[in-house]
């Protein structure tokens, strides 16, 4: 993370234009949004995929192939 900032602070320093105040927390808030999506769809996966109830699972029944 330190070293992306200082890259982005070399930039700004090369390029000589400011960055506006609103870009770094737009950066975060995409960052968080996709970090949290991210943990959301890894414990969705985890925790409620296997089903977690009691119930027995239906059996499949192949249906009759025509010979």
């Amino acid at each position: 993370m330190g070293k992306m900032f200082l890259v982005a602070l070399a930039v700004q320093e090369v390029s000589g234009q400011a960055t506006p105040w609103w870009v770094y927390p737009v950066i975060a808030v995409v960052f968080l949004l996709l970090v949290g999506y991210g943990v959301y769809r890894s414990l969705n996966w985890l925790f409620f995929f296997p089903r977690l109830s009691n119930e027995p699972e239906e059996e499949y029944e192949e249906p009759p192939r025509a010979a």
